[in-house]
C-alpha cells in the first residue's frame, strides 16, 4: 500500500476518525450479528483506505484512526466507506475529518490537536454522515465535485478555539440537523440571526419601514469579521411566529438572536433592540434608541457596532475597523421610498415586482445620486424578463443600463455584477461573461439570494450539476431555510436522478411552508421524470388549485392529459390558455403552449412555440438541453438548431 509522504516524526496530515455507532447495544441484542458487522467495518475500511492512499494507524474496539497525505483522498475515502457500509448488512458509522500537524509516538501511534479535533468531529456526527473541519472544507473549494454544507461554528469539548463544522453532501450521506447535534457540541455565540423587528407603529403600513431597518442592520452585521449571520430569507421565515427562540435558533443553526421593535411617528423613530443567547434565554444586551429620521443611518450603525462590540468583548469577534452602515443618501424621502420598494421586491411575484420598480425609479428621481435603487432595478427587470411578464429585450436592456450605472459610480458593488451575470445568462447567452461577472461578484462578497440562484442556473444550464449544487450549498450555509434555494437544490438532485432525496427536500419544505407552490410543482416534475404520471397528475392538480385562478398553472396539466390519452381534457386546457393570452396581452405564454402541443403529439406546433420563446429570449430556453420535459425533442433537427445557437458546451452535442 502506498503511504506517499506519511513517514517521519512530524507531518501535516488529514486525520480521519471512523466509529461504529451502537456496537455495545448490538452485542447485547445479537452478538454474532454485531461481530459480523464489526468485521465488515474493518474489511471495508482497510480496502478503501488502501485504494485511496491512506494509512490505518490503529483499530481500537469498534473504531479506526486513519491518516492521509491528501485531503481529497481522505474525503473520497470517507464517502466510499459510507457508500459501502449503507449496503446490506448496514453498518452505522460516523466519520470525522480534520487537517493539521501530527506527531508519531514510539509505538507507532499519533498525537496532536488534529487528532483531537477529528475525534470530536466524529463524536458530534450521526450515522451515515461525514463531518469535516473548516480547514478541510477550504482545501475542497476548487474541488467542485464535492459538495459541503456549513453547519456552524461549535465549541467542542477539550478544544480551546471554536471549530467551523461542515458536512459532506451526497445522495448516499446524511447531514445532521442542529437538533441532532444538540448536547454533543455547543454552537458558538458568534453565530447570529436577526429576526424581523416588530412594527409597533399605529399605522400597519409602516411595516415596510421596520422590515427595511431589520434588513439594513443585518447587512451591516454581515461585514463583521468572524460573525456568522443568517441571511434575510431564512430569518424572515419566522416573521410573526409563535415559536420559541430556542426552536428558531435550532432551525437556523445559530446560538444568538437579535430581535427588536420599531415605532415610527412622523419624523420620530424609536428602535428597541435586544441580543439574546437563544439556548438558555439569557439577555446579553438591550438598548432603546430615540432618533429622528435624519439620524436613521447613524442609529443603524450604532446598533450594529454595539452588537459587534459586545460579541467582541465576550466571544472574540473582531472589532470592526470602519463604518458598518454607509450613508447612501441624504434624502430621507428617497430612502423611505427605497425601503417601500424592498418591501414589494421581497414578495417575489410579477405584480409586486412592477410595484417595486415603480418605487425604485421614484427613489432615484428623488435623489439621482442614490444608486442602491438602481441595483435593485436591475434584478427586478431580469426577473420579469425571464418570466415572460414583460418584453425580454426591453427588460434586459433596462436592467443592464441600471446595473452599469451603479458600477460607474461604485465599481466595488458586488450585487451589480451578479445582476449583470443574470442579464448575460438570460439575454445574450454569453457564458464567459456570466462566469467572469459571477467570479467578480463573489470576490467582492456577494451573498444575496439572486447571486446564488444565478450561479446555480448558470452551472445547471451547462450541465455541471455537481458544481451547481456546490454553488447553491454555499448559499444554504448562510440561508438554510430559503425556500427558493431549497427548491433549486431539489431540482438539481432531480437532474442527477436522485429522485427520492429530491422528493424529501420538497416534502420537508412543505411541512414548514404548506402553501409553497413551487415545491408542489417540482414534486410533479420529479414524478414525471420517474415515470409515475398518476402521482404527477395529482401533484399538478394540487398545484393548480393553489394558484387561486382557473386559468393559471394549467399548461402542464394539458401536457399530462395529452400523453395520458385524455385528449378532450388536453384540448380544453389549450382553449383556456388562449383565453388567458387574450386577457393578459402583456405576458408571453410560448412555453405553456409548447407544453400542451407536445402532450397532444403536435410536434410542429410545439416547435413553433419553442422557437417563439427562443426568439423572444424567454429565460427558460437556456434549460432546453437539460429539462426532462423536452427530452423527446432532443433528436429533432429544429430543436437541435436552437441548442446550437445557445452555444452550449460540447457535452450537449
Amino acid at each position: 500500500m502506498s503511504t506517499r509522504s506519511i513517514t517521519g516524526d512530524r507531518l501535516m496530515a488529514a486525520v480521519m476518525f471512523a466509529d461504529m455507532v451502537g456496537y455495545t447495544a448490538m452485542i447485547n441484542e445479537d452478538e454474532a450479528h454485531a461481530r459480523s458487522c464489526k468485521q465488515r467495518f474493518r474489511e471495508v475500511v482497510e480496502d478503501k483506505v488502501s485504494l485511496d492512499h491512506g494509512k490505518v494507524i490503529e483499530f481500537y474496539g469498534d473504531g479506526a484512526l486513519i491518516i492521509f497525505s491528501s485531503v481529497i483522498d481522505a474525503v473520497v475515502c470517507a464517502r466510499n466507506i459510507q457508500q459501502n457500509l449503507i449496503l446490506e448488512p448496514f453498518v452505522p458509522v460516523r466519520i470525522g475529518l480534520h487537517l493539521g500537524d501530527i506527531a508519531y509516538e514510539k509505538d507507532g501511534g499519533i498525537v496532536g490537536e488534529a487528532v483531537n479535533i477529528a475525534s470530536r468531529l466524529e463524536s458530534v456526527a450521526i450515522p451515515q454522515s461525514v463531518l469535516i473541519s473548516r480547514k478541510v472544507a477550504a482545501e475542497l473549494r476548487n474541488h467542485t465535485a464535492t459538495v459541503v454544507r456549513f453547519l456552524g461554528n461549535f465549541n467542542l469539548k477539550g478544544i480551546k478555539e471554536e471549530v467551523g463544522i461542515f458536512a459532506l453532501e451526497d445522495p448516499s450521506l446524511k447531514v445532521p440537523t442542529i437538533a441532532e447535534m444538540e448536547g454533543k457540541g455547543e454552537l458558538s455565540l458568534s453565530s447570529l440571526a436577526v429576526l424581523p423587528f416588530l412594527n409597533i407603529s399605529t399605522d400597519p403600513e409602516n411595516e415596510y419601514f421596520s422590515d427595511g431597518i431589520t434588513e439594513e442592520i443585518l447587512n451591516a452585521l454581515v461585514k463583521v469579521e468572524g460573525l456568522k449571520v443568517t441571511s434575510r430569507t431564512s430569518s424572515f421565515a419566522f416573521k410573526k411566529t409563535d415559536q420559541t427562540l430556542k426552536s428558531i435558533a435550532t432551525q437556523l443553526g445559530v446560538q444568538t438572536i437579535l430581535e427588536g421593535s420599531v415605532r415610527k411617528v412622523g419624523a420620530q423613530v424609536r428602535i428597541t433592540a435586544q441580543l439574546i443567547n437563544a439556548r438558555n434565554d439569557v439577555h446579553i444586551w438591550s438598548e432603546t434608541y430615540d432618533r429622528t429620521l435624519e439620524d436613521i443611518f447613524a442609529v443603524q450603525d450604532e446598533i450594529a457596532r454595539e452588537i459587534a462590540h459586545k460579541l467582541q468583548s465576550l466571544f472574540g469577534v473582531r472589532k470592526p475597523a470602519g463604518q458598518l452602515v454607509d450613508v447612501p443618501t441624504e434624502n430621507i424621502d428617497a430612502y423611505e421610498t427605497f425601503l417601500r420598494g424592498l418591501y414589494f421586491q421581497n414578495k417575489f411575484t410579477p405584480p409586486d415586482a412592477f410595484r417595486a420598480i415603480e418605487l425604485f425609479h421614484r427613489a432615484n428621481e428623488l435623489d439621482p445620486d442614490f444608486y442602491l435603487p438602481l441595483s435593485n432595478l436591475a434584478g427586478e427587470y431580469a426577473f420579469l424578463g425571464s418570466m415572460g411578464a414583460m418584453d425580454a429585450c426591453s427588460a434586459y436592456k433596462k436592467g443592464m443600463q441600471a446595473a452599469q450605472t451603479v458600477l460607474a459610480r461604485d465599481d466595488s458593488y458586488a450585487e451589480a455584477y451578479a445582476s449583470i451575470a443574470l442579464m448575460h445568462l438570460f439575454y445574450d447567452w454569453d457564458w464567459k461573461a456570466v462566469r467572469s461577472n459571477l467570479e467578480e461578484a463573489e470576490k467582492l462578497g456577494a451573498s444575496g439570494t439572486n447571486f446564488y440562484i444565478t450561479g446555480y442556473m448558470f452551472y445547471g444550464s451547462q450541465r455541471e450539476f455537481h458544481e451547481a449544487l456546490q454553488f447553491l450549498s454555499r448559499g444554504l450555509a448562510q440561508d438554510p431555510l430559503n425556500p427558493m434555494l431549497l427548491v433549486l437544490q431539489a431540482q438539481g438532485l432531480m437532474y442527477l436522478g436522485e429522485y427520492e432525496q429530491s422528493l424529501q427536500i420538497c416534502k420537508d419544505l412543505l411541512v414548514k411552508i404548506p402553501d409553497y407552490r413551487a415545491a408542489v410543482e417540482l414534486q410533479g416534475f420529479i414524478y414525471m421524470a420517474m415515470g409515475d404520471l398518476e402521482k404527477a397528475l395529482e401533484r399538478f392538480l394540487t398545484y393548480q388549485a393553489m394558484t387561486g385562478g382557473p386559468l393559471k398553472g394549467i399548461s402542464v396539466l394539458g401536457y399530462l392529459y395529452g400523453i395520458l390519452g385524455q385528449i378532450n381534457k388536453a384540448e380544453e386546457i389549450l382553449q383556456k390558455m388562449k383565453i388567458r393570452q387574450e386577457l393578459e396581452p402583456q405576458s408571453t405564454f410560448f412555453l405553456d403552449f409548447a407544453m400542451i402541443y407536445l402532450g397532444l403529439g403536435k410536434i410542429d406546433e410545439c416547435l413553433n412555440q419553442l422557437e417563439e420563446a427562443f426568439n423572444n429570449k424567454i429565460g427558460a430556453v437556456i434549460f432546453f438541453g437539460i429539462y426532462p420535459l423536452w427530452k423527446p425533442l432532443r433528436t429533432n433537427p429544429r430543436f437541435l438548431v436552437m441548442l446550437k445557437k445557445l452555444n452550449l458546451p460540447a457535452r450537449f452535442k
